[in-house]
Formats: C-alpha cells, sequence, structure tokens
C-alpha cells in the first residue's frame, strides 16, 4: 500500500543535498537582512513618526494652510481628520513645522473632545503619533484612561503644554 498514510508514517526525508543547503543559508541571510532593515525603519519611525505618514490631499492643504484659525470637515471616521489635527498640535509645540514657520516653544493648546470616553481614544492617537522622548510626563498616561494627571495634559519637555478637554469645560 505505497501512497497511503500508514506507509508514510515514520518515513523520513531524503538528506538534503549541500546546493540545496546553500540556498537555504542564503535565503535566510536574506531574510535576517530585511527583518534587521525593517527594524531600523521602525525605530526611525518611532523617532519621528510624522515624517513617515503619507498625507491625504486634505490633510495636506490642511498642513499647508498658513490661516490663523483652520477647519477641517468630513465624515465620521473620514479622511484622518484627528490625525491631522493632532500633527498640527504637536508640531507647534515642538516649534517644528514641515510647511509654516510656527512660533518657538513653549506654548499652550487645547484639544477639545465632545465626551470624555471619546477623549481616551484621541490622546492614545496623539500618544502615538509623538516623537520618541519628547514628553515630560509620558509615565503618567494610561491607554486606558489618557493623562493621569489633575490636569489631563501633555507636558513637552520644552515646557509646551496640552490639556484635553470636554465641551463641558473640564
Amino acid at each position: 500500500m505505497t501512497g497511503s498514510p500508514e506507509a508514510t508514517v515514520g518515513a523520513t526525508a531524503a538528506p538534503t543535498p549541500s546546493g540545496d543547503r546553500a540556498h537555504v543559508a542564503a535565503t535566510i541571510a536574506a531574510v535576517d537582512a530585511s527583518v534587521r532593515a525593517v527594524e531600523r525603519l521602525q525605530a526611525k519611525v518611532r523617532r519621528r513618526p510624522g515624517q513617515y505618514i503619507r498625507w491625504l490631499p486634505r490633510q495636506d492643504r490642511f498642513l499647508r494652510d498658513t490661516s490663523r484659525r483652520k477647519l477641517i470637515r468630513a465624515g465620521n471616521q473620514h479622511s484622518g481628520k484627528t490625525t491631522v489635527a493632532l500633527y498640527e498640535v504637536i508640531c507647534r509645540c515642538l516649534g517644528r513645522h514641515p510647511y509654516l514657520s510656527v512660533r518657538p516653544p513653549p506654548i499652550r493648546c487645547w484639544v477639545v473632545c465632545a465626551r470624555v470616553d471619546q477623549s481616551i481614544p484621541i490622546q492614545q492617537k496623539f500618544v502615538d503619533l509623538l516623537p520618541e522622548g519628547v514628553l515630560d510626563n509620558l509615565d503618567r498616561f494610561d491607554p486606558g484612561a489618557g493623562f493621569r494627571n489633575e490636569a489631563r495634559e501633555a507636558v513637552f519637555k520644552n515646557g509646551s503644554r496640552v490639556k484635553f478637554m470636554t465641551t463641558g469645560q473640564d
């Protein structure tokens, strides 16, 4: 009964020819090199996440807009309004904007949300967009509760502050 499951149980694979071993070794080396390249890119993204975002046209127009007051409107969960607005806040807090000349830090900002429960994921998105090492109180951030200080604010090492508030002004 060759070919039946019983006939193959306990069978061992034939030895791999040395040419196949060399191919396997080369493949493993290539995969290792690719993994190291991805790890280097991940480290760069952690240092400056906003530089690696491919902005949508509406987001790019928002970032390039020189108006003193800006507004971006679109449907719910559509077009990255929160992401680009938070990135704008972060750039201004750092005093470095990709397109505009901005006031030097420190500055104070408010991020206003409708409700506290809506504010928590927005605070998480804010933290995710931050360049590595710019906050003085990142240890006070809890992914489930937001910034755990009395003022619910992010404090940058350069003195800039972002206060997360609700429309009830709490």
